[in-house]
């Protein structure tokens, strides 16, 4: 129910994803609240808690109820939008180690069809926070927007609670990144995910078809041509004639 435990969960659901593998992990969508853990137990941990009012029956689940979502219901909900379709390669220039020797900060990247690059980034070092440089192969990520979310507590212990909520919350900032890498500070013991926003296309008309050729038949004309040059910045999803010096339009039936 804590932020050690959302900590705990997204960086081994990372690893599920970095694997191809299913997230096989027990949890429990809502579970009743009692002080000090969970119905469940600490390693199959319900991500909302219900507490009973006055007069409810957790025996029947009569009653009336009322909940809050756990620091780990947090951590499904950064990834939920944090993550991209496509896993891609990614590595650290320094392995930051932790006193027992497991490594301080741990990193998943991919990507999605608009070209949207996420890094989800674990740090378990509870004292120190880490700054990091984030660089993309091939790709000037300066003037592109940056979206950063960090999952923020008082401390690696918190809680949330019925009358405290948001004691464990998302904080997200957006700016426009001024250089051609992307720099992060991860604070101590917490989760976070980059989003490097895909630049905008600006699309434009298509030039001209090519190879335009006119056979003409009994009372018809066939014809035919190969794509543009330019699309103009998207893709061309058909065609349209005229006969009439563009009074009127019929769309073509094939695409050339």
């Amino acid at each position: 129910r804590s932020q050690t435990h959302a900590i705990y969960i997204a960086k081994v659901m990372m690893e599920y994803v970095r694997f191809n593998s299913p997230y096989i992990q027990k949890h429990c969508l809502i579970d009743w609240y009692s002080a000090g853990g969970d119905s469940l137990g600490p390693t199959q941990q319900a991500v909302i808690q219900a507490v009973a009012q006055q007069g409810a029956d957790t025996v029947t689940g009569e009653g009336e109820y009322r909940f809050f979502s756990t620091p780990s219901a947090k951590v499904f909900e950064m990834l939920k939008d944090g993550m991209g379709t496509e896993v891609v390669a990614s590595s650290f220039s320094y392995d930051d180690k932790l006193p027992n020797g497991t490594r301080a900060v741990s990193a998943l990247a991919s990507k999605d069809e608009a070209g949207n690059v996420y890094i989800n980034i674990v740090n378990t070092n509870r004292e120190e926070s880490k700054r990091i440089l984030i660089e993309v192969e091939g790709v000037n990520n300066s003037g592109r927007n940056v979206v950063v979310s960090n999952l923020v507590a008082p401390s690696y212990d918190a809680e949330n609670t019925l009358d405290n909520p948001d004691n464990v919350k998302i904080v997200t900032e957006s700016r426009t990144n001024e250089t051609a890498q992307v720099e992060v500070t991860i604070a101590p013991h917490t989760f976070t995910v980059v989003k490097i926003e895909a630049p905008e296309v600006q699309v434009t008309v298509p030039s001209a078809p090519q190879e335009f050729l006119a056979e003409a038949g009994d009372g018809q004309v066939t014809l035919s041509w190969t794509a543009p040059a330019q699309a103009g910045g998207a893709a061309i999803t058909g065609y349209e004639v005229s006969c009439d010096n563009g009074s009127t339009w019929t769309a073509a039936s094939g695409e050339t």
